[in-house]
């Protein structure tokens, strides 16, 4: 039986940005070359020295950022078309419109996917104007995949294209965690968990603003901050920590009380991060945005989902996990319990595998 071949295509890679569309691509392909599929990834880039170890990858000369689309030359069309020679598939992660041009380019002759991260949101008078590439785009793919029923119900571009979208969420393969929590509790004394936390760039739907002004009220209670921020406030129960490695993220992960994503705005389409709170059974604290974020954290059964920018909501939601032990403990439970089997990684690679059979005999 032939090996089926597939090529990730998008505009940046997990091995130079952290974000969560190049960790789920990175996680999508690890999970298929488990399952004897080979998955690569072509994307831009300046830096030739660029190496995975994991992963197959293709690299293409990166000429510069126009409103948030990264733009190559006519050298990454060109290697598009040559590589359709060695690959049976192809999964455009959307947005980026550059790689829209390819039906024209790089002239596609093999059945592709789009992988449906995000509606465009910020850049809406130049997406009227792109939406015509868009459609042919769109009409041209043999399926569309929606991260969750949230973000599907919510977009009105996945609405008009709803007959051939299919809904599969985002995953983490756990061997991909290198992290002990029993042995880091031992060594650290980790068992306190007494601050909160929060994992992001300071874009401006990520809501650090509300948080900054929580936890100007909440005096006694801390939180630590990672990533990158520029805009940082002197409080004295919150402590920036600025870029740091996997392993550090997930020592911080297993040593928090829980994670808060106070995001004001749908263009925070899943929330990767909240997967990897998860994983660590950290209740959670999330905004109703109409997007995946509502598909990980259950209101008042894996943690609280609270109105975006409401800064009494947000405070009434961390007074109420760091007062209750009982009920943090409740959301600990559920969450860990439905990251094991919504988010468990052999259910949805087969939802995957069942996908790229229908193609295959449709």
């Amino acid at each position: 039986m032939k090996k089926l071949k597939i090529l990730n295509v998008y505009k940046t890679f997990s091995t130079e940005i952290t974000g969560g569309v190049e960790q789920a691509i990175k996680q999508l392909s690890i999970a298929l070359n488990k399952k004897n599929i080979d998955s690569a990834v072509l994307f831009l880039s300046n830096n030739k020295n660029i190496k995975s170890d994991d992963l197959t990858i293709y690299r293409s000369k990166l000429i510069t950022e126009i409103y948030s689309c990264s733009i190559g030359t006519i050298e990454f069309f060109k290697k598009l078309n040559q590589l359709q020679n060695k690959f049976d598939l192809i999964i455009f992660h959307y947005p980026w419109p550059f790689a829209d041009l390819s039906i024209f380019f790089s002239k596609i002759r093999i059945p592709y996917i789009i992988f449906y991260h995000s509606d465009i949101i910020r850049q809406k008078k130049l997406e009227y104007i792109y939406s015509p590439l868009r459609s042919i785009f769109f009409e041209k793919a043999k399926k569309i995949i929606c991260t969750s029923p949230q973000y599907l119900q919510t977009s009105k571009l996945l609405q008009k294209w709803k007959f051939k979208v299919e809904v599969v969420p985002l995953f983490i393969n756990n061997e991909t965690i290198n992290y002990d929590s029993e042995i880091e509790k031992n060594v650290k004394n980790l068992s306190s968990k007494n601050n909160f936390l929060f994992i992001g760039k300071n874009r401006s739907y990520k809501g650090i603003n509300i948080l900054y002004e929580a936890f100007k009220r909440l005096k006694q209670i801390k939180l630590k901050i990672i990533g990158f921020i520029d805009d940082k406030v002197s409080l004295p129960n919150v402590e920036f920590l600025g870029e740091v490695s996997d392993y550090e993220k997930y020592h911080e992960l297993d040593s928090c009380k829980a994670l808060i994503l106070p995001s004001t705005q749908r263009n925070e389409a899943f929330g990767y991060v909240l997967l990897e709170a998860a994983y660590f059974k950290k209740p959670l604290i999330t905004t109703k945005i109409g997007s995946g974020t509502s598909f990980v954290n259950i209101n008042n059964e894996t943690g609280f989902e609270i109105e975006p920018n409401s800064v009494e909501q947000l405070c009434d939601a961390i007074e109420k996990m760091e007062n209750n032990l009982s009920i943090t403990r409740k959301f600990s439970q559920n969450i860990s319990q439905r990251y094991n089997t919504v988010f468990d990684s052999n259910l949805i690679i087969n939802k995957f595998l069942n996908i790229f059979d229908q193609i295959k005999n449709h």
